[in-house]
């Protein structure tokens, strides 16, 4: 490729950038980032869809789909193009920085001020110097012939503006970077332990490593309502106990770049269950949902239900019990005698009653008891970081913006009949303004000759 075909394809790649640098741009982004911020308030939204054997087809829809704005393309698509934008803005700026040297002198609210003739060059020019560098950190500059001066007061704040681009640059990659997270939830009885957690969309993940409820507390009002509950944790990795920490309402915890949150409790019903058979009794542990299997036997039994209380009867417990042949659904009693008593042949009745049902077994229930279970929120957001340090730079070129002038004053001096005029310019936050009074009264004070 020619030299002259590397700059033309140069040009055309800096007026592509400077064309995306444009603010009309940036309002239009913004313009359609609100819409959809609108949207997402009136249209009901479902942001934990399950994704779980869903077709390209289907998920294509789901991006398209405006009941999940913040994850559609309608809202990702002009938030990349707004990275891009604050990047072009930031890429323009630093760009104009370096070429200007410090900007071109005003040609707007000049003033201007004539030495007599027989004032001393030199000695103008030198007592110019001394005027313009009042302040903290002036820059003084010589041009060539005409000679001029420039001043400067503030130099840190032309900062700002990158300082504020980047900061919504940052906060766009902390945005970009949630997406690689996860949110749900993880249920563990106390005294137990876990290692995954269900999604929203209901989808499981091995977290990497185990938390076990070591001890579940709750304090309640006169009432009877929950006070406050907090959830004693032990985090296990690699087999070993790392860390123990309470995660209570309001105070999560942090470990592994996983946050822990206490989301609620439950309570579990636990049955305790003996079969009784050729071969001697098992004694069996039974919650609600779970399967268990029972030695030397062909069935599998499934919880179906555990309460404390059915019918005023005591406590009972519903299995469904799965053999080669058959399906049987068995209620078991604890105080299935006394039951008996009270309602004569009940087991003939419903034979679903009968513990021994089941031939050659018979299904005891020995009592039920209540265990809590804690729900703990789990928020993987790797970009927090980010948008921690764009909210720190946010709001320092915020800062800077409001409470900090930078400051040029422009001094061009040529002769003229015998003597010098002098032309002043100033520029505060890069706005042409007049000339301070005092310093065109100081400047008029250097005319005269040399001793």
């Amino acid at each position: 490729m020619s030299e002259k075909d590397k700059k033309g394809a140069g040009g055309k790649g800096v007026r592509l950038l400077r064309g995306l640098a444009s603010l009309r741009i940036t309002e239009a982004i913004l313009l359609w980032i609100a819409l959809m911020c609108i949207a997402a308030t009136v249209i009901p939204q479902a942001p934990y869809r399950p994704t779980a054997g869903v077709s390209p087809a289907g998920r294509v829809m789901m991006l398209l789909s405006l009941k999940d704005v913040f994850h559609s393309l309608w809202f990702l698509a002009p938030v990349a193009v707004l990275a891009l934008n604050m990047s072009a803005c930031m890429w323009v700026r630093m760009g104009r920085r370096g070429s200007t040297r410090g900007g071109a002198m005003p040609r707007t609210s000049l003033s201007e001020v004539n030495l007599p003739a027989g004032s001393d060059l030199e000695r103008v020019m030198e007592g110019l110097r001394g005027l313009i560098s009042a302040g903290p950190a002036p820059a003084v500059r010589d041009r060539e012939e005409p000679p001029v001066l420039m001043g400067e007061k503030g130099s840190l704040r032309r900062f700002a503006p990158l300082l504020v681009h980047g900061s919504i640059f940052f906060i766009l990659v902390g945005v970009a970077l949630a997406f690689t997270g996860f949110k749900g939830t993880v249920e563990i009885p106390e005294g137990e332990t876990r290692d995954v957690a269900t999604l929203y969309d209901g989808t499981p993940v091995h977290l990497g490593f185990a938390l076990r409820c070591n001890a579940f507390d709750i304090e309640y009002y006169k009432n009877g309502m929950p006070k406050e509950y907090r959830s004693r944790i032990t985090f296990i990795r690699n087999g070993r106990s790392e860390q123990e920490k309470s995660v209570l309402v309001n105070h999560p915890v942090s470990f592994q770049g996983i946050l822990f949150s206490q989301s609620g409790y439950n309570q579990l019903a636990e049955a305790s269950l003996t079969v009784e058979g050729p071969s001697g009794a098992q004694s069996l542990l039974a919650v609600e949902g779970s399967m268990i299997e029972v030695e030397d036997t062909p069935f599998r039994i499934h919880v179906m239900r555990v309460v404390q209380d059915m019918m005023r009867m005591g406590p009972g417990v519903q299995l469904l019990v799965e053999g080669p042949e058959s399906r049987q659904v068995l209620w078991l009693f604890r105080d299935i005698k006394a039951i008996s008593k009270r309602y004569p042949g009940i087991t003939d009745k419903v034979p679903q009653f009968n513990p021994s049902l089941i031939k050659p077994y018979t299904f005891v229930l020995d009592g039920v008891t209540m265990r809590n279970t804690t729900i703990l929120g789990v928020n993987r957001d790797p970009g927090v970081p980010f948008v921690a340090v764009g909210a720190v730079l946010f709001i320092a070129g915020i800062t800077m913006i409001f409470l900090m002038a930078h400051e040029r004053v422009w001094v061009l001096v040529e002769r003229d009949r015998g003597g010098l005029k002098v032309t002043l310019a100033r520029r505060i936050n890069g706005r042409p303004v007049p000339v301070d009074v005092h310093l065109v009264e100081r400047v008029k004070g250097l005319g005269g000759r040399s001793s």
